[in-house]
């Protein structure tokens, strides 16, 4: 909405304000790449918070195993909300993806020692993606606040 005060305000403007006009285009244009940065920035964050709940969510199905035993009836997810009824036949060893798509054996600790090493990469991965998305917002109210400034000059005439 303030862009397009401004460029009404633009078009009724005499030459003499040609820097007025520069300055509000550069500010504009910069206002619009920051609000770009900020919804890809938003997305990754989103991407992190998601791979963080399913990180949590094996965490605390393998630390579940020290109360079943072998042979237990346990349900599998299968994806959609799905399941199917499974009996148990390793309490100590797990199977975990440790990275590059490759998945190993490992006893319940190890497991649980990568799970948390990944869960606490992630998180720093988080705090810097809300830093740069704060960061973003700061810029982006500087700018619209020039941009106000501006607009309060031109529709004065000074």
């Amino acid at each position: 909405m303030l862009l397009q005060e401004l460029k009404k305000q633009l078009s009724r403007e005499n030459p003499a304000q040609e820097d007025v006009r520069e300055k509000v285009r550069n500010l504009a244009v910069e206002l619009r790449l920051l609000e770009g940065a900020a919804g890809e920035v938003q997305a990754r964050i989103g991407v992190v918070e998601a791979a963080l709940r399913e990180f949590n969510l094996a965490t605390a199905t393998i630390r579940g195993l020290e109360e079943l035993k072998i042979d237990d009836e346990i349900l599998v997810p299968i994806g959609a909300g799905s399941y199917v009824k499974a009996k148990l036949a390793d309490t100590e060893k797990v199977l975990v993806n440790v990275g590059a798509g490759v998945t190993a054996e490992k006893n319940v600790k190890d497991a649980l020692t990568l799970l948390e090493n990944q869960i606490n990469e992630l998180e720093k991965m988080r705090g810097n993606l809300q830093q740069q998305f704060t960061q973003i917002l700061e810029r982006m109210e500087v700018l619209r606040s020039e941009l106000r400034k501006f607009s309060q000059q031109m529709q004065t005439g000074t």
